[in-house]
């Protein structure tokens, strides 16, 4: 992680001047949030979550005021998602906690919801489901939750 940033740093030094240029701005050491974030992105879609789950680590540390802390805790859930639930129920439960105004938040419940589903547990996956619909009932996943609620969803 560290080594692709000094790489891109470099890269960046390395380029001349544009024109009006009359000196070159400092590149910065350390990636900011919306690098780190976006790496993470691309990690994960590139199928190297552990690198992904550093960067968004690193975010979530550095910057734990950033508007992007909430997708940060996301994606970081997601990565968990397929290999260990439970860190991924308590990534998505930060968020409906700590978060409830971030466009995350009906996601992480939904998420909340289908985790219980698959381990058995359709009372709380109910909960989460209602939680999702009362409290953002015009978000995406209110709708998902409505025909989960229905029976018809699964």
């Amino acid at each position: 992680l560290r080594g692709q940033f000094e790489q891109r740093r470099q890269q960046l030094a390395a380029q001349p001047p544009g024109v009006g240029d009359t000196a070159r701005l400092p590149v910065p050491d350390e990636p900011g949030p919306e690098q780190l974030y976006d790496l993470a992105v691309r990690q994960l879609r590139g199928g190297s979550p552990q690198t992904a789950r550093q960067a968004l680590q690193k975010l979530l540390a550095d910057y734990p005021q950033h508007d992007r802390v909430p997708d940060a805790l996301f994606q970081l859930a997601e990565s968990w998602a397929s290999t260990n639930a439970d860190s991924a129920a308590q990534g998505y439960e930060r968020i409906a906690q700590q978060h409830p105004n971030s466009s995350r938040a009906p996601q992480a419940l939904y998420k909340l919801g289908l985790l219980a589903e698959q381990r058995g547990d359709s009372r709380a996956a109910r909960v989460y489901y209602q939680r999702v619909v009362a409290g953002y009932p015009r978000s995406e996943e209110a709708a998902l939750a409505r025909t989960k609620l229905s029976g018809r969803g699964g």
